[in-house]
């Protein structure tokens, strides 16, 4: 049989009602995008920073988990003037997008991604004479003139050049007809904590590298190295842009304990919400066992119910399990170890009857009960930051516009 043939079988064998079922959820986990809460976090971070002061939308790493274009052209309607990414492939896909706003590569491009980063008109960040050169050439082969950040180490000891090295690599790009030096930046290794000396100790080094070019008549239109934290504890940071990550998705940058965390909560809302549905629900008797590992055993009889996500998912199986979902208003514990794809929950005290369909929250609200993103992190030991980024592809994320 020929392969057209086949095909033309194949397609006469499917249900009439295929194109609907097309359009379904392609797997039952879906995280929800709240654009207007997104839109109204950016506003909250308008009111902190002075009008002169531009946003640069923090959209890297998938937006956090969000959706990198849908996010990105929220950003951009809502008015901010910049978008951060860390790659050429984020930048494709912003520009692929029809997103033409002005963006920062924020982390180190090698010279074979450079001329495609040019085409795209991306602003540049340097902190060597390499990657200069590399913005350099690929600008005269274009005849084009590229915007470049230079990036200061001032002490988290990562990207960004050494200090004794801020003048001559400013005096370079000033010096070439192709780089305008667009920006001077640095980035904070702890401005949540507790304590802000070593915050104020790095703004200090990095006004000093201000002032230094200053008096050699370098004055960059752009001085960035506010983050979420910064932007609102130290004013004194804000220059003339600042870079909003994860309190622009209503995440928490602060501890608990700091006085800034009530003044989040209270004033910046959740964008993302995700959740599941039941699909079995079975008896275990006592003394059986659920999962790989046999690492839940049931003391008593118990009704359990299976939920379609797994750590394929980015729903975390270690070091520990989230701990518990929401089902039917009420909190339902996890048990054994998440797998790649599913995940058992005790609903033996669940007191309204649950059925397969039933909705599930794994982070979101139902009612008065609430999972956070926080509550997640605790439960892994990690930060939120990391439970919603490590969201897979194969999560549907739904926008609300």
């Amino acid at each position: 049989m020929s392969i057209c043939l086949a095909n033309l079988l194949f397609i006469s064998l499917l249900p009439e009602n295929y194109g609907t079922i097309k359009s379904m959820s392609a797997r039952l986990v879906t995280a929800t995008i709240d654009l207007k809460n997104y839109s109204h976090n950016l506003l909250e971070i308008r009111k902190i920073v002075p009008e002169t002061v531009h946003i640069m939308a923090i959209v890297k790493a998938n937006a956090y988990g969000h959706g990198l274009t849908d996010l990105a052209a929220a950003a951009t309607s809502s008015g901010v003037s910049y978008l951060g990414v860390v790659s050429l492939g984020e930048l494709r896909k912003i520009r692929t997008a029809g997103i033409l706003t002005p963006t920062l590569i924020l982390n180190y491009l090698d010279s074979t991604s450079t001329p495609e980063a040019v085409a795209l008109d991306a602003s540049i960040t340097v902190f060597e004479t390499e990657s200069i050169s590399a913005a350099e050439t690929a600008s005269r082969t274009q005849s084009k003139i590229t915007k470049v950040h230079l990036k200061v180490d001032t002490g988290m000891h990562r990207a960004g050049c050494d200090l004794n090295q801020a003048l001559v690599l400013a005096k370079q790009i000033e010096d070439s007809p192709q780089l305008k030096l667009e920006g001077v930046f640095t980035h904070f290794a702890e401005s949540e904590a507790l304590d802000p000396s070593f915050t104020l100790e790095q703004l200090r080094v990095f006004g000093d590298v201000l002032t230094t070019l200053r008096l050699a008549g370098i004055t960059p239109p752009l001085v960035h190295c506010a983050n979420s934290a910064a932007i609102i504890t130290f004013p004194e940071t804000h220059f003339t842009m600042v870079r909003p990550g994860l309190v622009s998705f209503g995440l928490n940058p602060f501890p608990k304990e700091h006085s800034k965390h009530d003044f989040v909560e209270k004033n910046f809302k959740p964008v993302l919400s995700l959740k599941t549905q039941v699909v079995l629900v079975r008896t275990v008797e006592a003394g059986e066992t659920v999962g790989y590992n046999r690492h839940w055993k049931a003391t008593e009889k118990s009704v359990v119910a299976l939920l379609p996500v797994g750590y394929g998912d980015g729903y975390r199986r270690t070091p520990h399990n989230a701990g518990k979902v929401i089902v039917n208003g009420q909190y339902a514990p996890i048990i054994g170890s998440v797998a790649m794809d599913q995940t058992v929950i005790n609903i033996t005290h669940v007191t309204a009857s649950v059925r397969v369909g039933d909705p599930v929250i794994l982070i979101g609200t139902q009612g008065d009960l609430s999972i956070t993103a926080d509550d997640l992190a605790d439960a892994y030991d990690t930060i939120n930051y990391e439970v919603v980024t490590a969201l897979s592809d194969r999560v549907v994320r739904n926008f609300i516009h």
